[in-house]
């Protein structure tokens, strides 16, 4: 193994085709806070350009690094999570690849999206629109993220103005434990008739969500605040979360916000405009 230098704390790395194996210096990487991901990218910049780097190597390095006492330790764990580390660009991995990846995998979300149609679109989810809507969309959210709340006013003009679309809103609170709280009193509101109330007062709040503002904004709306207490904290409420959060992954939704037009997956953000395109489309395969 080479002895190659790392300046951990300016964020370089030696050039990519002389990373056949980790140096010394990881021994002295600090381990951060539990609750924070960090990524070989966010800590070697000049790694940007690595095709898929990003996403392959969210790793928790406390997990990673917390049970390394020496060097044959570290070698070990380098040798188990060779691509990760080295991120070494794959030569096979040409336009045309990648092409055939993102189509393998959006192959596999219309297979899973059909595989599962009748749990994504269930009379029992949280919904606004006719139940014999010609179009149904199905919106996989978290209260804390900012694009979800951009999406609100977008999914709020579409529901007004064509009244055959049908909304289904799935929990997928994976942006921390307010995320959450926040869930699981949304669908403690569903329980008093009053979930898109609940939903929409949460998504233009600005502030902490914590029990006591999540109290309020149920005050707020007349509704039943010990009951909304009690309903929050059910193990119903939270196996409802679990499902949803478990039907994201089966499809390959991996962040908020992703949006179901019938059985074709748009992944992110993709504003009204991108909305009513879809929903035109959706018809036209009708």
């Amino acid at each position: 193994m080479p002895d190659l230098p790392i300046d951990y704390q300016s964020s370089t790395l030696p050039p990519v085709e002389q990373m056949d194996k980790p140096t010394d210096a990881f021994l002295d990487v600090p381990t951060p806070d539990t609750e924070t991901d960090v990524t070989l990218l966010d800590l070697f910049p000049n790694y940007a350009e690595k095709d898929e780097v990003a996403e392959k190597t969210k790793i928790r390095l406390r997990h990673v690094f917390s049970n390394i006492r020496d060097r044959s330790d570290l070698e070990d764990i380098w040798d188990k999570n060779d691509e990760m580390f080295r991120c070494k660009p794959d030569a096979s991995k040409d336009s045309t690849h990648r092409a055939n990846e993102a189509k393998l995998q959006e192959e596999q979300a219309a297979s899973a999206i059909k595989d599962n149609i009748a749990k994504l679109t269930s009379k029992d989810s949280p919904s606004i629109g006719p139940d014999d809507a010609d179009v149904t969309i199905v919106e996989f959210f978290d209260y804390n993220c900012g694009y979800c709340k951009r999406a609100l006013p977008d999914v709020q003009a579409i529901a007004a103005s064509d009244k055959k679309v049908r909304f289904v809103f799935k929990e997928m609170p994976i942006l921390g434990p307010t995320s959450g709280t926040a869930a699981q009193w949304a669908l403690a509101a569903k329980r008093q008739d009053k979930y898109f109330e609940y939903h929409t007062a949460l998504m233009e709040f600005k502030g902490q969500k914590e029990e006591k503002q999540l109290a309020k904004i149920a005050k707020d709306l007349g509704l039943d605040v010990e009951k909304m207490k009690k309903d929050a904290s059910s193990d119903e409420v939270q196996a409802e979360i679990d499902a949803d959060v478990e039907l994201a992954r089966t499809i390959g939704i991996n962040g908020t916000p992703a949006f179901i037009v019938e059985e074709t997956l748009y992944p992110g953000y993709i504003g009204e405009d991108g909305m009513v395109q879809a929903i035109k489309e959706a018809r036209e395969q009708q």
